[in-house]
C-alpha cells in the first residue's frame, strides 16, 4: 500500500506539472492544430430556422468547432493526419446540413485547453463533453448525442474478476470529475493516465489494478487487442451521463439550434451511426464503388496489375500452410480491388531493406507493410490510413524491463535495418546501440540470446511474436511514448494515381466493414505455442535417452538378422559404388581426353611453326636464335607434361613414372634461368644463378620433371616478390645428395599457412589476383618424393622465402653429346598432299610443314570440301582432323574407301591428325580406314620420314604431262624435246650468272624454271629453284656455289628422265 500510495504520488506530481506547463501557454491563447472533417455519409434537407437564428447564423459566418486530440476512438477519431472522424464527426456532419453553417475543426492536446478555448471565445462548440466538462461553469449542454456508460475494466485472471481492495484506480485525463470518482470509489487511490493506452497498459502490466472509462470507447480499444489479458468486471458507479455538444452559457441560440437538430435525426439514422463504429455490421461490396477520374480510369487501364512488395507481418500480411498471402491488409487490398477493378500481384521479399529497395528501383509500386517516416516520404507517399497500433518494446522473459527509450540508453536494441524508427532513434536517442539485422525474428532472437536488451515492434504483431516462443522466454514490455504505427500504404512518389485511387478507397470503404476486418485478423488471440515448444529439454533428453535404451534392447535381440541385412546392404553398397567410381572414371577419362585435346590443339600449331623456324634458319645454313630455342623447347616441355599433368588418376594412383636421362647440370639450369629472364627484367628483380664448380657435370635423372619442380619454385618467387631477387645455389660433391635452393627477398609466409601450402589445392592468403590452383607445390613435393628427395621450406614474413631440395642423383662419367635432329629425307618427286582441317591455324601450320619438304598442298575446310576435291584431282596423301563440324575426318576417309572399292583405285593413304592419342582414338581411326593416327603437334622430322617412305617417284610427273596432251604421243614427245632444249638453254644462262654474281639474270632464269617445274610437276628441282631463290633475293654469295650445285645435280637428274621417257617412247616395251 505504501508503495501504492507513492506511486500515485508521482503520477499527480507528473499531472500537475504538465498543467503548469499548459497554463503557461495558456495564458495567452490555446495551441490548436486544424482538421479535416470527413464528408458525411448522408445527407439531410435543411431545417426551417427562426429569423433570429438566421441571423445568428449570419453573424457568426463559421462556426468553431473544438476537438480534443486524445484516444476517443471511435467517439474522437484525430489520429489520421489532420482528418477528423467518429461519431462526433458524423453528428457535426448531420448538424452543419440540417443548420446550413459551414464548420471549422480546431485539434487541442488537452481537454483543459479546448473548455477554456470554449471560454475565450476562441471555439463555438466544443465535441464529446461529458463528465468533466459539466463540472466547468459557464458552460452549456445539448442534449446527449450518444450514451456514456462508465465501466471498470481490470485484469482477466481467470477467475471471478474485481477490483481488489485499496487497489489503484487509472482514470484518462478529462473523463470526469476527479471528486466525483473519488466519492464513487471511496479508498482507492485514482491516478491520471494522459491516454487510454497508457491506462489500460498500467491495467495489463499490474502497475494500477482497475481503469474507470467510456464503454464504447474502452471496447473500440480492447477488441483489437484481446492479448493485453483486460476484461470490464462492471459498471463504473458514476452518475449516468451522455456525450454532449458544448457552448458557452451566453450562446443561448446556438444550445438552441444544436438540439433542435440533434432531435430531428431519427433513431434508425442514430442506431446506423453508432453501428458504423461500434459492430460489423457493414453491407457487402460486390461491384466498383469508387468513382475514378479520368486520369485515374485511364491509369487503371494501363497498370491492371499492381505490383506490391509484400514481406511477411503477421496478421497484418503472411503465408498460410498452401502457400496463399492472408491478413488484415490482404483483405483490405481484396476490397479495394472489388471496389476500383485494381488487380494486386504480391512480391515475395524477405525484409525491410528489400522492400524499400524494390520501391526505390521501381521493381515493386507499393507497400502494405511500411510504417511512415521522414526518410521514406522522400520516395514515398502515404495512403489514408485505415488504423493502426502503438510500438511496444519487447523483453526477455527473465530480464530487466524497459519503462521507456531513455531507459535504453547504453543498451542493445535490436532492429531490422531501414526501420521506420531507426532514424529518430539516432537522432534523439544517440545512446542507444542500434544492432541491426534483417527481420524482426532475428531481432528477437538476440533478444532471446541476450545479445541484445529489447526489440521494437507493433502491438498486434509483439504479442503474437512473442506467444509462439517457449513461454518465459520473451515477454512484451511498455508503449513507446508518443510511438504510433499507423496502418496505410505506401506508394512510390512516381504513382500519383495509384496513390489517388488508394485514398479514394478508404474514404469510401464501409467503416463497420473495416472494423470487422480488423476484429477479424487483430481481435483473434493466437494459441499458445504448440506442446513440443513449450517441453522442458531435460525432457526431451530422457526421452531420448529411454528410446535409446529401447532401441539398443530391439538391436541386441534381434542381431543376428540385423547383421544380414547390414551385410546385404554393404554388399549391395559395394556394388553401387564400384558403379558409380567406374562412371566417375569414365567421366574423368573423357574429362581430361577432352582438356588434353583442346589444349594440344593450340599448341600444336605454336609448336609447328616454331620447328618451321627452326629447319628453316638450318637449310638456309644458319643457327636458330637462342630465343626461338627456348620457345620451341619449352613449348615442347608443356606439350611433354599435358599427359602427365593433365592425368590425375595417374597422379593419385601413384603410377606416374621418371624417366631418367644423362643431363649436364649447368647447361640445363642456365636454361631455366634464360627462361625466367625476361619475367625477372620486367618486375626489376635480380635472378641469380649459382653453382659450385664441384657440383657442375653430367647426372642421371628425368630433366622434364626436375624442369617442372623448378619452373613451379621460381614462378612462386617471382610472384611474392616486389624488390629484391631470386637466387638460385646449387651445391652438390661427390657421394652427397645434390642440394638445390631458391632464396627470394618477397613477402614471406607465416608458420601457420606454411604448415598447409604442400597440401593440394592450398594457396597463401596474399596470392594476387585470385591467380593459381594450389597444386604447385603439392606436384613438387611428389615428383621429388618420386626422386627419393626431400623438400624443405622456410621463410620470414617481410624478409623472404627459402625452399631447399635434396636430391640423390647419381653422377655420370661423360658428358652426353649433342644431339641435332637430322633432317628427313627428302623425296625427288613432290607428293600431292590434301590437308582437311576445318581450323585455319592447323592448316596454315600443317600446309607449311608439308610444303617444307617441296611437296604440293592443297587444304580443305571440311570433309565435304576434300571428297569433291578428290574425286576431281589426284591425290597421293591425305591428312585429315577427326573431329569437323559435317562430315568427320572418320566420315570422309569411309567415303573415299567406298569410291574406291567401287572404282577399283588403289588406296590413297589417309592419316589421322589428332590432339587426342588414347588407345581408343588409334581403333577407332583403323576401323574407319585410316593408315595411321598422328598425334598433335606433328614433328617435322617424323612427318618428313613419313612422306619420304611413301616411294621416291621420278624427277617430274609423266601423268601430268598426258593430261596436259590428252595422252598424245606424239605432242607429248614435241613438249619433252622442247623441255630438253630450254633446260641445255637455261643451264648455260644460270652458269654465267652465278660466275658473275648477276643476281637480277640470276632471278629471272630461276623464275622460268619454276614455272617449267610447276608445269611438269618437278618437285625436286622447285625445291632447289626455290632455294637458289631465297640467297640470290637476299644475295648471300657464300651459299650460292652450294645452291648452284644442287640445281645442277637436279637439273641433271631432269635431263635424264627426259631422255628416258624419250626413249621409251621411241622404243615401247
Amino acid at each position: 500500500m505504501k508503495h501504492a500510495h507513492h506511486a500515485s504520488k508521482r503520477w499527480l506530481a507528473a499531472w500537475l506539472a504538465l498543467l503548469c506547463l499548459a497554463s503557461c501557454g495558456l495564458a495567452q491563447a490555446a495551441q490548436s492544430l486544424p482538421f479535416t472533417l470527413m464528408p458525411a455519409f448522408t445527407q439531410l434537407t435543411p431545417l426551417v430556422l427562426a429569423p433570429a437564428d438566421q441571423q445568428w447564423l449570419q453573424r457568426h459566418g463559421v462556426l468553431r468547432v473544438g476537438v480534443s486530440i486524445t484516444d476517443h476512438e471511435p467517439v474522437d477519431i484525430t489520429v489520421d493526419r489532420n482528418r477528423y472522424r467518429g461519431i462526433s464527426a458524423d453528428y457535426l456532419n448531420l448538424i452543419a446540413g440540417r443548420l446550413g453553417a459551414p464548420l471549422q475543426i480546431q485539434g487541442f492536446a488537452r481537454r483543459e485547453e479546448a473548455v477554456e478555448a470554449l471560454q475565450n471565445r476562441e471555439i463555438d462548440i466544443l465535441t464529446g463533453a461529458s463528465g468533466f466538462e459539466r463540472q466547468v461553469p459557464g458552460l452549456a449542454f445539448s442534449r446527449a448525442y450518444m450514451p456514456d456508460d462508465a465501466v471498470l475494466v481490470v485484469r482477466d485472471t481467470g477467475a471471478e474478476a474485481a477490483l481488489p481492495a485499496g487497489g489503484k484506480i487509472a482514470v484518462l485525463d478529462g473523463y470526469t470529475d476527479l471528486a466525483v470518482l473519488h466519492d464513487a470509489y471511496p479508498g482507492h487511490p485514482i491516478v491520471v493516465a494522459p491516454s487510454l493506452a497508457s491506462g489500460l497498459e498500467a491495467v495489463a502490466q499490474g502497475d494500477v489494478q482497475g481503469f474507470v472509462g467510456n464503454e464504447v470507447v474502452v471496447r473500440a480499444y480492447s477488441a483489437l487487442r484481446p492479448f493485453m489479458g483486460l476484461r470490464i468486471a462492471d459498471s463504473g458507479r458514476l452518475p449516468a451521463a451522455g456525450f454532449a455538444f458544448a457552448v458557452r452559457r451566453g450562446d443561448g441560440p446556438l444550445q438552441a439550434m444544436l438540439d433542435r437538430a440533434l432531435g430531428s435525426i431519427e433513431e434508425p439514422l442514430r442506431r446506423e451511426i453508432l453501428g458504423r463504429w461500434t459492430a460489423g455490421l457493414g453491407s457487402d461490396i460486390a461491384q466498383p464503388r469508387v468513382q475514378l477520374s479520368a486520369e485515374e480510369a485511364q491509369w487503371r487501364q494501363a497498370h491492371p496489375k499492381v505490383r506490391v512488395i509484400a514481406s511477411e507481418y503477421p496478421p497484418y500480411l503472411y503465408r498460410d500452410r498452401q502457400g496463399n498471402w492472408v491478413g488484415l491488409n490482404r483483405d483490405v487490398l481484396a476490397t479495394v480491388s472489388s471496389m476500383t477493378g485494381l488487380q494486386f500481384e504480391f512480391i515475395p521479399s524477405g525484409s525491410i531493406a528489400q522492400n524499400l529497395q524494390a520501391l526505390r528501383n521501381g521493381t515493386a509500386d507499393m507497400s502494405t507493410t511500411l510504417s511512415e517516416s521522414p526518410e521514406r516520404k522522400v520516395f514515398l507517399g502515404f495512403s489514408h490510413s485505415f488504423g493502426g497500433q502503438g510500438w511496444v518494446f519487447v523483453v526477455r522473459g527473465n530480464g530487466p524491463g524497459v519503462a521507456s527509450l531513455d531507459d535504453m540508453a547504453g543498451r542493445v536494441l535490436a532492429l531490422p535495418r531501414e526501420h521506420a524508427l531507426e532514424s529518430q532513434l539516432r537522432q534523439q536517442y544517440p545512446r542507444i546501440r542500434l544492432r541491426l539485422v534483417d527481420t524482426y525474428d532475428q531481432a528477437r532472437d538476440l533478444v532471446r540470446k541476450g545479445e541484445a536488451d529489447a526489440t521494437l515492434d507493433s502491438e498486434v504483431s509483439a504479442w503474437r511474436a512473442v506467444a509462439r516462443y517457449p513461454q518465459g522466454e520473451l515477454r512484451v514490455g511498455r508503449s513507446v511514448e508518443g510511438g504510433w504505427a499507423a496502418d496505410h500504404f505506401a506508394v512510390r512518389l512516381a504513382e500519383p494515381y495509384l496513390l489517388s485511387i488508394l485514398n479514394k478507397s478508404l474514404e469510401a470503404y464501409p467503416v463497420a466493414e473495416l472494423r470487422a476486418v480488423r476484429i477479424k485478423w487483430l481481435g483473434a488471440v493466437d494459441g499458445q505455442a504448440p506442446v513440443w515448444q513449450r517441453i522442458a529439454p531435460w525432457v526431451w533428453w530422457a526421452l531420448a535417452a529411454a528410446l535409446s535404451f529401447g532401441l539398443v534392447s530391439l538391436m541386441w535381440s534381434s542381431r543376428l538378422k540385423a547383421q544380414i541385412h547390414q551385410r546385404e546392404r554393404l554388399e549391395a553398397e559395394l556394388v553401387k559404388a564400384r558403379e558409380v567410381a567406374e562412371q566417375a572414371s569414365q567421366a574423368k577419362s573423357g574429362f581430361l581426353a577432352t582438356m588434353s585435346h583442346e589444349i594440344r590443339t593450340p599448341m600444336a600449331a605454336i609448336i609447328g611453326l616454331l620447328e618451321l623456324e627452326r629447319e628453316t634458319t638450318r637449310l638456309r645454313g644458319g643457327e636458330p636464335s637462342r630465343a626461338v630455342d627456348v620457345a620451341y623447347q619449352s613449348a615442347r616441355d608443356l606439350i611433354a607434361l599435358i599427359g602427365d599433368s593433365l592425368d590425375l588418376a595417374k597422379i593419385e594412383s601413384g603410377s606416374l613414372q621418371l624417366l631418367p636421362e644423362a643431363v649436364e647440370l649447368r647447361p640445363f639450369f642456365e636454361a631455366i634461368v634464360q627462361l625466367f629472364a625476361a619475367q625477372a627484367s620486367q618486375r626489376r628483380l635480380v635472378l641469380e644463378l649459382t653453382l659450385a664448380p664441384e657440383a657442375d657435370g653430367v647426372y642421371r635423372f628425368d630433366p622434364l620433371r626436375l624442369r617442372q619442380v623448378m619452373h613451379n619454385l621460381l614462378s612462386n618467387a617471382l610472384k611474392f616478390t616486389a624488390r629484391g631477387g631470386v637466387y638460385i645455389d646449387v651445391q652438390g660433391r661427390p657421394g652427397s645428395p645434390l642440394q638445390v635452393s631458391v632464396r627470394d627477398t618477397g613477402v614471406g609466409i607465416d608458420s601457420e599457412q606454411q604448415g598447409r601450402l604442400f597440401k593440394p589445392f592450398v594457396q597463401v592468403g596474399g596470392q594476387p589476383d585470385g591467380q593459381g590452383t594450389g597444386l604447385g607445390l603439392s606436384i613438387c613435393k611428389q615428383l621429388v618424393s618420386l626422386m627419393d628427395g626431400q623438400i624443405q621450406l622456410s621463410s620470414v614474413v617481410g624478409e623472404g622465402t627459402c625452399v631447399v631440395l635434396r636430391l640423390p642423383l647419381p653422377r655420370v662419367a661423360a658428358k652426353p653429346g649433342t644431339v641435332v635432329d637430322a633432317p628427313p629425307d627428302v623425296p625427288t618427286r613432290a607428293l600431292r598432299v590434301l590437308v582437311v582441317d576445318d581450323l585455319s591455324a592447323n592448316r596454315l601450320v600443317v600446309g607449311q610443314q608439308v610444303a617444307f619438304f617441296g611437296h604440293a598442298v592443297h587444304t580443305a575446310s571440311s570433309g565435304e570440301e576434300a571428297l569433291a576435291w578428290w574425286r576431281e584431282h589426284p591425290v597421293d596423301v591425305i591428312i585429315t582432323d577427326c573431329r569437323m563440324p559435317g562430315m568427320s575426318g572418320y566420315a570422309l576417309t569411309q567415303a573415299i574407301r567406298r569410291a574406291e572399292a567401287e572404282a577399283g583405285r588403289l588406296p590413297v593413304p589417309i592419316f589421322c591428325c589428332s590432339a587426342n592419342g588414347q588407345a581408343e582414338e588409334a581403333e577407332r581411326c583403323r576401323e574407319a580406314g585410316m593408315n595411321q593416327l598422328l598425334v598433335k603437334p606433328l614433328e617435322l622430322q617424323a612427318l618428313g620420314r613419313l612422306l619420304a617412305g611413301l616411294g621416291v617417284p621420278p624427277a617430274f610427273d609423266m601423268d601430268t604431262l598426258r593430261r596436259m596432251t590428252q595422252a598424245d604421243a606424239e605432242v607429248m614427245r614435241r613438249m619433252l624435246e622442247e623441255l630438253q632444249r630450254n633446260i641445255a638453254q637455261e643451264l648455260e644462262g644460270l652458269a654465267s650468272a652465278v660466275s658473275k654474281a648477276d643476281w637480277p639474270a640470276l632471278r629471272a632464269a630461276l623464275h622460268r624454271l619454276k614455272g617449267v617445274a610447276c608445269l611438269i610437276d618437278a618437285a625436286p628441282m622447285a625445291k632447289a629453284c626455290a632455294a637458289l631463290d631465297v640467297s640470290a633475293r637476299e644475295q648471300r654469295a657464300q651459299a650460292l656455289e652450294d645452291e648452284w650445285a644442287a640445281l645442277h645435280a637436279r637439273l641433271d637428274e631432269l635431263a635424264e628422265d627426259i631422255e628416258r621417257q624419250l626413249w621409251e617412247m621411241s622404243y615401247p616395251k
